[in-house]
């Protein structure tokens, strides 16, 4: 069998191909097979990730990290900077907390954070969330850079959706109901007054404050399992579920819309297999990528 084309993705190049697929709805149908054990019914994927040894183009960034995704029949099909990879999974995980747990009407959302991370949480809330008006974004690093690409904005503004950046988190969060933490500080980062009814999700990786945790009126995660492998992530505060067991049925969810959410992503390091040959397929139909060497 003759061995197919090997492409390379750059960030940006991933972050485009990300549109082009349903993020959401794949993580979604991840954790529900989880959540009511039918993911070890699934037929095994003809498809693994694997860390990449070979050569990369000359106009990758150095430093960076990259894993390929391979036909166990055929071979390598993709190779994909690390990092991003995740980042596109968190993103998705971040669309599905505020499609499950946002009370119904207008979505004004502020993403807290620097650096590639970024981009794909712009992609999905902008690309795959319904009612979005408004996205604003609070650097929390200097020097700021290029927050996000001109052909993004671009989408944003023909979309209709206004876009802001803030130097304070207060100004990013004021009237936002969908808060998003990429990079809070070391320490822990200070919300601020939060709107009734906000979604928080913590996407950084990293513990959220304690006084945050404990000003929410409902918690969850993305996987309950994960809580007693760091049972002092969250402070020692119970968990009223994970979107597994509300998307399954297991758990009502939102019980007031009144209340302040927050969603602590534990799991933020997978490498999502089939999110990674969705982002094959897309790139090979709008020909992003650059040809490397079989």
């Amino acid at each position: 069998m003759a061995t197919r084309s090997l492409i390379q993705l750059s960030a940006d190049e991933l972050a485009t191909a990300l549109d082009g697929v349903e993020p959401i709805d794949t993580v979604a149908a991840e954790l529900v097979a989880k959540t009511t054990g039918a993911a070890g019914q699934q037929p095994d994927l003809d498809v693994r990730i694997a860390r990449w040894r070979g050569r990369t183009s000359a106009a990758s960034l150095p430093g960076t990290e990259w894993v390929v995704l391979e036909d166990l029949r055929s071979g390598p099909l993709c190779v994909l900077p690390t990092t991003s990879l995740m980042a596109g999974r968190i993103a998705a995980l971040t669309g599905l907390a505020a499609r499950t747990l946002l009370a119904p009407g207008p979505v004004t959302a502020a993403i807290v954070g620097s650096g590639p991370a970024v981009r794909p949480q712009m992609v999905v809330i902008t690309g795959h969330l319904r009612g979005v008006g408004r996205i604003t974004v609070c650097p929390t690093r200097q020097p700021y850079g290029s927050l996000v690409e001109s052909s993004l904005l671009d989408h944003v503004d023909l979309a209709g959706i206004g876009f802001a950046v803030a130097t304070a988190v207060a100004t990013a969060v004021d009237a936002a109901n969908l808060v998003v933490t990429v990079d809070p500080a070391p320490d822990g980062l200070d919300i601020g007054q939060l709107t009734k009814g906000a979604v928080i999700v913590n996407a950084a990786g990293r513990e959220a404050s304690a006084g945050l945790v404990g000003s929410v009126d409902q918690l969850y995660v993305d996987d309950a399992a994960l809580v007693e492998r760091d049972p002092e992530r969250l402070a020692g505060r119970p968990v009223d579920a994970d979107l597994g067991q509300i998307l399954a049925g297991q758990h009502p969810g939102r019980t007031d819309r009144d209340h302040i959410v927050l969603v602590d992503l534990l799991d933020c390091t997978v490498l999502d297999v089939q999110l990674a040959r969705l982002l094959h397929r897309v790139a090979l139909e709008r020909a992003l990528g650059t040809r490397l060497p079989g």
